[in-house]
């Protein structure tokens, strides 16, 4: 019986590594020597992202799982991540502006 593992993403960028990151390659080196391997029941979740579930379908001994992040929170984490609550950015930015699925900071 294989050992059953699930690796719970930061959420910030999708995997497969479709757009970069130092741990998101680190997680998918492992992806690649289980679909040699194929010595663990892998379930990888991540940031949705239509090129990684593309790209997803190519493995076959890792299941991977997408999760939409929704829109107000894509924009809460901007207001978080740009100037903070008191940026006058934040205040006047309408989450409704999106251009894809993440929150572009105004």
């Amino acid at each position: 019986m294989k050992p059953n593992i699930a690796i719970i993403t930061s959420g910030y960028l999708p995997l497969p590594p479709v757009k970069g990151g130092a741990v998101e390659n680190l997680v998918q080196l492992l992806a690649d020597e289980n679909e040699q391997k194929n010595k663990l029941d892998l379930t990888i979740f991540s940031i949705y992202d239509k090129n990684a579930k593309d790209e997803s379908v190519n493995y076959k001994n890792t299941h991977y799982v997408f999760i939409k992040i929704p829109v107000i929170i894509q924009y809460l984490d901007c207001c978080l991540d740009c100037e903070g609550w008191a940026s006058p950015r934040c205040r006047t930015a309408s989450p409704a502006l999106t251009s894809s699925h993440h929150y572009a900071c105004p």
